[in-house]
């Protein structure tokens, strides 16, 4: 396993703020960065990240670390897999490190790394086959029939897989074994496919959707050639439900624009992105899914889904509007005429398109205009009561009572039938699981402030902590008994404060007396301290300030409290009549007072 030396200098060459950045858009708020937490569902942002301790922490869900602890839980890696992959990023070199099993036998199994390197050579073989050789002519002659330019394919790295053995021998002369291609899915198996690269956020490449074409050279033809599309299966680096096809690329537009606009297939995504819509993305070789939908949630707040018009795509926005519903995204609809699909249209009729774009539809709002739309008018009873039955439904995820009360309103309208006959239809039904009651509850960004004692100290130690060169102005302050602390690493830390031998600093002292994993802790427990300043500029001087009016109100909270402490036990010895312990009693109240 790496060393600490190595693991120090990725932190040093690698910042949090730039590491996390590249998964979630981050924030300055003062002297932290806030973003919406990539490990739990939330509106408001709880998640930050501090550069100076080189930590971030979640107050809503608890989750925190160094860039280390963050890799491994949004990558599910091992430690030292995620040191490999932070050294690749920072440019230091980490030793090859192979784990051991009981036996102390070593597993045959390739490593992530090794894989990364199968899926990207495979990617370049494929890109390069397409642009260059004689025999893929006809997959360029369908790509440029779609529409396609050269820079669209360079950007996705479109390529093509031949037919025949070709991609085998040359990964085979690569230096790939047998045993690596079965662990990325086996690429050999897609022949005589337009294929596409589907990335991880970073870009890595996990796996491949191959788009079958017609080959005279293949002898099979006909129905056996396979399906029409071709997916990696999963693996130990594709995990299809939480992969988004495009997002790496997409990401950042997603986050500026608010929204991302979800297509079904990657030739849809595509074109959209050739287009200008660089927002979009798609699943990848599964249907949507919470996790999918809460990759977008990291980056914009809205989605607008523009799936085929026809019917298999008209209920795959329905499914879809309920999982993002329920994710708490504000859903749009995309409504292309004739059951098109988005690049069908792009290519064919742009401005219909961009009027359908333009003109999209809020989530229920969709809804309601599809259920509506081959109704008969005036509606029927009949109709009205199936109708109602239907879309009735769809306000259970609604958990905002005015948002709710607004939708009753409009519905009476369109259904054209009285508001209460709607409530009463409502209470009726008793959905078994409303959104409102199971939605996950996110704690506010702000922690509540402890007036207590122990949370002053902690505080003022985490202030120190963060400005240690305020310590010489204020080290005698940080002495006597009303320094306490609950909390049993802070209680650690006062005496280590207190007595700093002569040839040694604040930062050297605590530095020697505390691992790695109390050093990570103390960090991420003070950040969490510090973010009741909120986004207050924080520096040497307001910590003098802030510190000296800390420690005086320690002081005097604690000296109120033995006061009072004092007199319940005077009260005490009165009842007793301890004149003795009465006299001792006052003399210790009386050299507080003065």
């Amino acid at each position: 396993m790496a060393d600490s030396k190595i693991s120090e200098e990725i932190k040093e060459r690698l910042p949090v703020e730039q590491l996390i950045g590249q998964y979630v858009p981050l924030k300055k708020a003062g002297r932290i960065y806030k973003g919406l937490c990539p490990f739990h569902g939330e509106k408001t942002p709880s998640f930050t990240v501090s550069p100076e301790r080189g930590v971030f922490k979640c107050f809503g869900c608890g989750k925190g670390g160094d860039i280390f602890d963050f890799i491994i839980e949004i990558e599910g890696l091992t430690f030292p897999e995620a040191v490999k992959l932070l050294g690749d990023k920072a440019g230091v070199e980490v030793p090859e490190w192979k784990p051991t099993g009981q036996n102390g036998s070593t597993p045959s199994g390739p490593n992530r790394a090794r894989l990364f390197e199968v899926t990207s050579f495979t990617s370049r073989l494929w890109n390069s086959i397409l642009t260059k050789h004689p025999k893929a002519e006809h997959a360029r002659t369908y790509l440029a029939g779609r529409g396609l330019t050269p820079e669209t394919i360079a950007t996705f790295q479109i390529g093509y897989a031949p037919y025949g053995s070709a991609t085998g021998t040359s990964l085979q002369q690569a230096g790939f074994s047998r045993t690596e291609l079965q662990a990325v899915g086996d690429p050999t198996k897609f022949q005589d496919r337009i294929t596409f690269p589907i990335a991880d956020l970073t870009g890595k490449i996990v796996g491949f959707t191959g788009r079958l074409l017609e080959t005279k050279d293949d002898p099979r033809g006909g129905s056996s050639r396979g399906p029409k599309y071709w997916n990696t299966p999963e693996t130990s680096i594709f995990v299809k439900s939480r992969t988004l096809y495009a997002l790496h690329l997409a990401k950042q537009e997603i986050n500026k624009k608010g929204f991302a606009i979800l297509a079904e297939g990657q030739m849809d995504v595509v074109m959209l992105h050739q287009h200008g819509y660089i927002n979009t993305v798609a699943s990848s070789g599964t249907a949507l899914t919470i996790e999918q939908l809460k990759l977008i949630g990291r980056f914009a707040p809205a989605i607008v889904f523009a799936y085929d018009g026809d019917s298999a795509g008209i209920e795959a926005t329905k499914r879809g509007l309920e999982l993002a519903l329920q994710q708490d995204l504000t859903p749009y609809v995309i409504s292309i005429p004739n059951g098109k699909d988005p690049a069908e249209c792009l290519q064919k009729d742009p401005e219909l398109w961009k009027k359908a774009y333009e003109n999209r539809l809020r989530g229920l709002d969709w809804v309601v205009e599809e259920a509506l739309k081959n109704a008969p008018r005036p509606l029927p009873p009949e109709t009205k009561k199936a109708l109602a039955k239907e879309l009735i439904q769809w306000l259970t995820f609604v958990s905002d009572p005015t948002e709710q009360a607004d939708w009753f309103l409009r519905l009476a309208a369109k259904l054209e039938t009285n508001e209460q006959n709607l409530r009463e239809l409502f209470r009726r039904i008793k959905p078994n699981a409303p959104l409102a009651a199971s939605r996950e509850q996110v704690t506010s960004n702000q922690p509540t402030t402890d007036p207590s004692l122990h949370s002053l100290v902690d505080t003022s130690i985490a202030i120190l902590l963060t400005f240690p060169e305020t310590y010489p102005v204020l080290k005698t302050q940080f002495s006597g008994p009303a320094i306490v602390s609950h909390n049993p690493l802070f209680t650690k830390l006062i005496p280590l404060i207190q007595n700093i031998p002569a040839d040694s600093s604040l930062e050297q002292n605590i530095e020697s007396h505390l691992n790695d994993d109390e050093r990570k802790e103390v960090a991420l427990q003070s950040e969490g301290l510090l973010v009741q300043y909120g986004d207050i500029e924080l520096s040497p001087s307001w910590a003098i300030t802030e510190l000296s009016l800390i420690l005086q109100r320690i002081r005097t909270e604690s000296r109120d409290q033995a006061k009072s402490a004092i007199s319940e036990e005077i009260q005490r010895a009165q009842q007793l009549g301890d004149v003795e312990k009465i006299k001792s009693l006052f003399q210790e109240l009386q050299n507080l007072i003065y």
